[in-house]
C-alpha cells in the first residue's frame, strides 16, 4: 500500500507503509478532509482497513490539525490527510491535483501523508515539559581516567578541617606560588616583552601544536650551556611544566603493558597523579635527609623491575630544596643506563640554587641515557600563571625517535600553549639581566637562613637547610609532642592556634615532616617562626 507523501507542505515521493509495520508502535492519524466532524463512509472504510492490518488509528479533522504546529505532532505518528476525490480529480480534470491515486477495495481516495520522525521516537507527551516525578533516575558515569585522578595535596588538606585563630592573621607557608604575597615580581624586561608582543598583535592566533619556531629556538638557545646544544626540533612548548610532565609520562608509559614509573620519595605528587590517572603504576625510591636528600641509589636499583618504563628525577627538588652535584647525578644516570630506562628530568627549578652550589643539568653529563627534560618559566621567572612550559629532548643515542613522534601527537590534544607569551619568550629568556636572578637567589637564601636558624632553636623540630628551590623540609619529633598522634594533627593544631599553615609531609609521602615555603616576605617568615616556637614550647615534653 502506498500513500503520496508530503513533508511540511512539500510533496516529494511516496511512503511505503510496509517499511513501518504495526509492530513498530506507529499510530496512523487519519485526518478527514472535512471540517464538520461528519465521518464519510469512505473514511470509515479506510479506518477499518488500517485497523484490520494491525495499525493503531486516531481520527482527527483537518481544521484541528492545521492549527497545530508540525513540531508538536507526536513523533511516532504518521499523519494521514484524507479527503474524498471527485471524479474530476480522479481523471486529472478540473482540480488538477498532481497526486498519487490509491485504489483501496474499489474505492479511490486521495491521501497526503505528513511523516514526522518515524522508527521508535518518543511520543509527544514524553518530549514535552520535563516532569521530575515521572522521570527515571539518570546518572552519567565518569570515566576510569577521571576516577583514577587524585590531587593528593587537596585530598589530604581538605580532610584537616582547618580553622585559623580569628585573633591572628593567617600566614600561609604552604603555597608554592612565589607571587602570592606580591613581594616577588617578574623582571621589568619580562613585562616589557609581553607588552610589546601584545601591541604587535602578531601572536593572537593559533600556533603550531609544538610552538612557534621562534619561541622554540629561544628555549633551545636558553638551555644550551655547559657543552649542551639544543635545536628547535628538540623543543616542545607546553601549557606549564605540569603539562610537560603529563605529555612525557603519557608518551613513555601505558597501562596495557602494566608499566610503572619510579618517582622520588618524598616527591611532588603530580607525578603520581598523572601516572595513576592513566592506569600506570607508581613505585618510589627513597631520598636520604641525613645526606642532603640524596637519592638512596641502592634502594632505587631495588625498585626497578621489567615493567619500569621511566625514572623521574627532580633536581632541584620540591619539596626538599636539595641540589645534586655532578658525581651524584652520574651515579644515578649509570643505573638508568645499565637497565636501559629513560629518564624524565623535572628541572623547573633549574638554576635556582644558592651561591655555594652549582646547578648541573643531566643533559650536560654525556651519560648515554635518553632524557626528557621538563621546565618552564613559572619559578625562575616568577610567572606561574602564564602557563609556559617545555620539553627538551636529549637523545644522544637516537633511542627516542618514536617518542618524538608520540610527543608531537600528544601535543595536539591542547593545540599548543599561550601564544602571546610565545611572542614574548625570546626577550624574556635572553634579555632578563643576571642581576634579577641574583636578587631572587639572595632573597631566598637569606630567608632560608633566617628560617633554618629560628627553627633549629625550637625544641622538637629538625630543619634541613636547602641548597636551592623554594622550600625547606622540617621533621617533627612526634615523641616529644605526645598530644599529637600524627604530623597531620600537629599542623592542624598549629593552624588552629597560631594561624600558621605548613604543608604536611604526608602530601609528599613522608609523614612526620612538614614543608615550609621560603618565598614569603621576611617579616612574615620571622613572625611565623615566632608563632611556631610558641606553639612547640607549649606542647613539648
Amino acid at each position: 500500500m502506498y500513500f503520496s507523501s508530503i513533508a511540511r507542505e512539500d510533496r516529494d515521493g511516496k511512503v511505503d507503509l510496509k517499511k513501518y509495520p504495526p509492530q513498530a508502535g506507529i499510530t496512523l492519524e487519519l485526518c478527514a478532509g472535512i471540517t464538520d466532524k461528519k465521518l464519510s463512509l469512505e473514511q470509515i472504510a479506510v479506518e477499518e482497513m488500517l485497523e484490520e492490518c494491525g495499525y493503531q488509528v486516531k481520527v482527527s479533522y483537518l481544521q484541528k490539525i492545521r492549527t497545530c504546529p508540525v513540531d508538536e505532532y507526536s513523533t511516532t505518528v504518521i499523519h494521514v490527510y484524507y479527503c474524498e476525490v471527485t471524479a474530476a480529480m480522479r481523471t486529472g480534470k478540473g482540480g488538477g491535483i498532481d497526486s498519487e491515486l490509491i485504489e483501496v477495495e474499489e474505492v479511490i481516495y486521495f491521501f497526503v501523508v505528513l511523516v514526522a520522525m518515524l522508527e521508535t521516537s518518543p511520543k509527544i507527551e514524553e518530549v514535552g515539559v520535563y516532569n521530575a516525578k515521572k522521570a527515571k533516575e539518570w546518572k552519567v558515569q565518569p570515566s576510569k581516567t577521571a576516577k583514577n585522578c587524585h590531587n593528593y595535596i587537596r585530598n589530604i588538606v581538605d580532610t584537616l578541617n582547618l580553622e585559623p585563630n580569628p585573633e591572628k592573621n593567617v600566614i600561609a607557608l604552604s603555597l608554592g606560588d612565589p607571587t602570592i604575597y606580591g613581594n616577588l615580581n617578574p623582571s621589568k624586561e619580562t613585562l616589557e616583552a609581553v607588552q610589546a608582543a601584545l601591541q604587535e598583535a602578531t601572536h593572537n592566533g593559533y600556533a603550531p601544536c609544538v610552538g612557534f619556531e621562534s619561541a622554540r629556538e629561544a628555549v633551545a638557545t636558553y638551555l644550551s650551556y655547559d657543552g649542551v646544544e639544543f635545536c628547535p626540533r628538540d623543543i616542545i612548548l607546553c601549557s606549564g611544566c605540569s603539562s610537560s610532565l603529563d605529555l612525557c609520562i603519557s608518551a613513555v608509559a601505558c597501562s596495557s603493558r602494566n608499566d610503572n614509573i619510579l618517582m622520588p620519595k618524598p616527591g611532588f605528587p603530580i607525578y603520581r597523579t598523572l601516572a595513576e590517572s592513566m592506569g600506570v603504576g607508581v613505585k618510589t625510591y627513597n631520598l636520604l635527609p641525613e645526606k642532603g636528600w640524596e637519592i638512596d641509589l641502592l634502594h632505587l636499583e631495588s625498585q626497578i623491575d621489567e615493567n619500569t618504563a621511566v625514572i623521574i628525577l627532580n633536581n632541584p627538588s620540591n619539596p626538599c630544596g636539595s641540589v645534586y652535584d655532578e658525581d651524584h647525578l652520574r651515579a644515578f644516570l649509570s643505573i638508568a643506563r645499565r637497565y636501559q630506562i629513560p629518564v624524565i628530568a623535572d628541572e623547573v627549578y633549574e638554576r635556582i640554587v644558592f651561591p655555594h652550589k652549582r646547578f648541573v643539568s643531566t643533559a650536560s653529563l654525556e651519560s648515554g641515557v635518553p632524557i626528557l627534560i621538563c621546565g618552564g618559566l613559572a619559578k625562575r621567572f616568577l610567572v606561574p600563571g602564564w602557563r609556559i612550559g617545555w620539553i627538551a629532548v636529549h637523545d644522544p643515542i637516537n633511542a627516542l625517535n618514536d617518542i618524538r613522534k608520540a610527543l608531537l601527537a600528544l601535543s595536539q590534544k591542547i593545540i599548543g600553549c599561550n601564544t602571546l607569551i610565545q611572542g614574548a619568550i625570546s626577550s624574556i629568556l635572553l634579555k632578563t639581566p643576571q642581576s634579577f636572578y641574583d636578587d631572587i637567589i639572595n632573597f631566598l637564601q637569606e630567608n632560608a637562613k633566617i628560617t633554618h636558624d629560628a627553627i633549629e632553636k625550637i625544641p622538637g623540630l629538625v630543619p634541613y637547610m636547602p641548597d636551592g628551590a623554594l622550600y625547606m623540609m622540617v621533621r617533627v619529633d612526634l615523641e616529644k609532642f605526645p598530644q599529637f598522634e600524627t604530623g597531620l594533627h600537629f599542623v592542624t593544631r598549629l593552624m588552629e592556634e597560631e594561624s600558621v599553615f605548613c604543608l604536611p609531609g604526608d602530601c609528599f609521602q613522608l609523614p612526620g615532616f612538614m614543608r615550609i615555603v621560603i618565598t614569603v616576605p621576611t617579616d612574615l617568615i620571622k613572625e611565623a617562626c615566632n608563632r611556631i616556637a610558641d606553639f612547640c614550647n607549649k606542647y613539648y615534653t
